[in-house]
């Protein structure tokens, strides 16, 4: 090769670098070491809701103003942007070098995520996940169903909540506590009518920003509520 060939192949890595690392739409980076999303949730339509998985990352030496970042993201529906209009409660900032993991219901975005199949991305904090293609279901009503449909979307459930999910993803869908006393590090829910789930958990993260996250596989069973 001469060294008018190598000049051309190194112009052509060179603009290959540019083009990675150029915007997107909006001014955000598709930086999947900085901001993944995925869903979370029953396998089959169920009344759990799906739920948008994300793991962001702050580069920076500087922390962070996650809750402004939450509040001023964006879901972006097969090209299209839907607009944050829910709270937020998770933790307000975050920490030089640091990272957060939570989940976002749909609902805290208009417009809504129709059931179907969906290529879907997160912008947050300026940057952008990459699009993924989604298969996206409206909730259902259990009381439809019976007994036997019932157990098997709560067994579902117990199979979607996996290791390292905060507990503060998983009682976006167990939202009743049982009675009685709890055992330590693992804590046990009630759902209607007369099923339990336990789910075991540990504290993670730096010391100032421990939280949560399940620690191993949760449990269904059937049991009458205790009541206290």
């Amino acid at each position: 090769m001469d060294i008018n060939s190598y000049r051309s192949a190194a112009r052509i890595i060179a603009l290959g670098f540019l083009l990675c690392s150029l915007p997107l739409s909006g001014g955000a980076f598709a930086d999947e070491k900085n901001l993944t999303v995925r869903i979370v949730g029953t396998s089959h339509p169920s009344s759990f809701n799906q739920l948008i998985y994300v793991h962001v990352f702050n580069p920076a030496y500087t922390p962070a103003d996650l809750a402004g970042w939450v509040s001023a993201s964006e879901l972006i529906i097969d090209g299209q942007p839907s607009n944050r209009t829910g709270a937020f409660s998770g933790p307000p900032g975050l920490a030089p070098k640091g990272d957060w993991e939570g989940c976002f219901s749909a609902d805290d975005y208009t417009p809504a995520i129709a059931a179907g199949k969906h290529r879907l991305s997160l912008k947050l904090g300026g940057f952008q996940s990459y699009a993924a293609t989604v298969k996206w279901f409206n909730p259902v009503d259990w009381r439809q169903g019976d007994m036997k449909s019932r157990t098997k979307e709560i067994k579902d459930l117990a199979s979607a909540i996996t290791e390292g999910m905060p507990q503060a993803c998983v009682e976006q869908w167990l939202t009743k506590l049982d009675g009685g006393v709890q055992q330590t590090n693992r804590v046990r829910y009630y759902l209607d009518p007369g099923f339990k789930v336990v789910v075991p958990y540990t504290q993670a993260g730096l010391p100032g920003n421990k939280h949560a996250v399940v620690s191993g596989p949760a449990q269904s069973y059937q049991e009458n509520r205790i009541r206290d």
